[in-house]
């Protein structure tokens, strides 16, 4: 079975696209300001410039280290630094990374308790001055993180985006990174979408119809000028679970080699479907949080490139199809409908919804030209 692969354009094709001389300008400069925050939508080549600039800088000699937040982010960044002989040393998640330079964890599980902006910054004072940190989706780290962190690297280039923010109520927003770091900071809008075809982001926005950034026209307008050729996500109503699970048989097995996402709302979701399909004698990684640090090592060390895992922790990833089994599961709720946005732009050329049962309510006022059902509905 083929291992999991994260692609990167090419710097040429990055320079002939629309966002190629705002995307090269941030790789390639060393700004006057310390600190610069890109934000876009799915897809907009947010990780892609943190990745060229953490290669650059990295091949230059300089002291840098790219941390995000989700761990299958960071292993897929792993396996596509090691093919360019940077040593993979310079990615680690947040909450992995801290307690190496500091000595002890951001969050003490035992007694319940976290560190403040002033215990981060005095932890980490004189031990990163003379290096520059990319975060990457930073808008799932806490403001304490924000309040800290300027104040002790040399450097700091974030990727956010708040219609991606999976921790309701704990990540900092795009206005409070902003705030944070008003004193000294480079603002830059990534508008085109490289991931997704027109037809699976149109649909996709459906789920956050209120977000300007989802909805933005100039982004569906390039979208529809120059990525029109994709089918549109289907939505397949089934008799039962296992029709359901027969169709996920076949359409992996029509995907071979290719990097496949099967993305859930819940942990058990996950457990299911990989007894599931590794009993029909396919082989695929299984991903979620709180799984054991040897479960979770397993996984990191052999990714298949069929991935079993949960909307969050997908988020940051991309695949060339994703496919959502029991979406009637999905609660039609505010949280729950950013989390299907995520998971949707996850998928590069094919979506694959399927639920057994009524038709769940979370698709409710989605316009019928904006997916196919086979005639089911």
């Amino acid at each position: 079975m083929a291992k999991f692969e994260f692609r990167l354009p090419s710097q040429d094709d990055i320079k002939n696209s629309t966002n190629g001389e705002t995307m090269l300008g941030i790789i390639n400069n060393d700004f006057d300001e310390k600190f610069s925050l890109i934000t876009g939508c799915p897809g907009s080549g947010k990780t892609t410039v943190s990745i060229f600039r953490l290669i650059r800088l990295a091949r230059n000699g300089k002291a840098t280290i790219l941390l995000t937040y989700q761990r299958m982010l960071k292993v897929a960044i792993e396996n596509l630094l090691a093919k360019q002989g940077i040593s993979t040393n310079k990615v680690n998640t947040l909450h992995q990374w801290y307690p190496r330079q500091a000595g002890r964890y951001l969050e003490n599980f035992k007694e319940k308790t976290k560190l403040s902006s002033s215990e981060i910054e005095s932890d980490l004072q004189g031990k990163v001055a003379n290096m520059e940190l990319i975060l990457d989706e930073a808008q799932d780290l806490e403001e304490r993180i924000f309040q800290a962190f300027p104040k002790v690297f040399g450097r700091i280039t974030i990727g956010a985006d708040n219609d991606q923010q999976m921790r309701e109520g704990t990540g900092a927003s795009e206005s409070t990174i902003k705030r944070q770091l008003s004193h000294s900071l480079n603002e830059f809008t990534l508008q085109f979408n490289y991931r997704n075809t027109y037809q699976i982001y149109n649909f996709a926005r459906y789920f956050v119809p209120d977000s300007p950034k989802a909805n933005d026209s100039q982004t569906l307008s390039a979208l529809r000028r120059y990525k029109n050729s994709g089918d549109l996500p289907e939505i397949l109503k089934f008799k039962d679970q296992a029709d359901m699970h027969d169709r996920l048989k076949t359409i992996i097995n029509n995907y071979k080699g290719f990097n496949i996402g099967i993305l859930f709302p819940f942990k058990q979701q996950v457990e299911n479907y990989y007894s599931v399909i590794s009993g029909k004698g396919l082989e695929c990684s299984k991903y979620y949080a709180e799984m054991s640090e040897a479960e979770k090592s397993n996984t990191e060390s052999n990714l298949k490139s069929i991935l079993v895992t949960t909307f969050i922790s997908a988020k940051g990833m991309e695949f060339d199809i994703v496919i959502m089994p029991e979406f009637d599961s999905l609660r039609n709720i505010d949280s729950i409908r950013k989390q299907a946005y995520v998971g949707c732009t996850r998928a590069k050329n094919r979506l694959v919804i399927m639920y057994a049962g009524s038709k769940p309510s979370i698709l409710n006022n989605f316009p019928s030209d904006t997916f196919d059902t086979g005639d089911l509905f």
